[in-house]
């Protein structure tokens, strides 16, 4: 599958609270911690870059996580609007959020009123069961050892359906990419949009679609399917939550 590359998915937090099962930004069995959060000056960067080369977008989203929790999502989002009133008119910018809570509706009311340009994508989620979801963390790698090892992983629907990603670690083929990384700790974020091209992308399908459920798709949605890398890199991400709260 070829990513599309000019609407991009930008994950700029992974704090939740929903608790999902089978989340496949895995903010509910790894939440996410305040410097996952993407910066306003990453979003100056993106916007920087977007306006020397002359990048084609045509759509962002800003997803999580619940995008409502980031601290400065005002500021990003006036940041957003500069850029598309000096230079992307036509950009079109979505907001996916859960939609669960007064305080997020509040949020929701308030950014929606000051830019009016912004379009909520509203899942109204009220638990943590979605029979639709699709297991991200049942990894290809475990299901068959020499299968995974002489397959050559050419993506699935989503970097063609959603573009591509970016996260606080840079750009990726697709957000559960960037999601993956987080996790596991790869440090495959390309660092510019400079960088990024249809071929490198594509290259980064060998790191991640072995990883990734969504690449052979399975669902069990009583619990949030593990697969044996992902239960090891789980418990990784969890010490190292500890090591930090006892530094401190």
């Amino acid at each position: 599958m070829k990513p599309r590359l000019y609407w991009l998915e930008i994950d700029i937090t992974y704090a939740c609270g929903m608790d999902c099962l089978n989340c496949n930004r895995m903010t509910g069995i790894a939440p996410g911690r305040p410097e996952q959060d993407v910066t306003v000056a990453q979003i100056d960067g993106l916007i920087n870059d977007s306006v020397r080369l002359k990048y084609p977008w045509r759509k962002w989203f800003l997803v999580g996580g619940e995008p409502t929790t980031h601290p400065e999502l005002h500021e990003i989002l006036d940041r957003i609007r500069a850029y598309r009133t000096s230079h992307r008119p036509r950009l079109e910018v979505t907001l996916a959020t859960h939609g669960c809570g007064e305080p997020t509706q509040t949020i929701l009311d308030t950014v929606t009123s000051a830019f009016p340009f912004l379009t909520v994508l509203n899942s109204h989620k009220t638990g943590a069961v979605h029979n639709h979801f699709i297991a991200p963390c049942a990894a290809p790698t475990d299901r068959g050892e020499h299968w995974a090892s002489q397959h050559v992983y050419k993506g699935c629907h989503i970097s063609r359906e959603c573009g591509i990603g970016m996260t606080y670690q840079g750009f990726y083929p697709c957000a559960i990419a960037g999601a993956i990384d987080r996790i596991f700790a790869l440090d495959q974020g390309i660092a510019s949009l400079e960088q990024v091209s249809r071929a490198v992308l594509i290259e980064k399908y060998q790191v991640f679609c072995r990883l990734c459920g969504h690449y052979r798709p399975m669902r069990d949605n009583s619990h949030t399917l593990l697969s044996p890398v992902w239960q090891r890199a789980i418990e990784r991400y969890s010490a190292s939550k500890r090591e930090v709260s006892y530094a401190h």
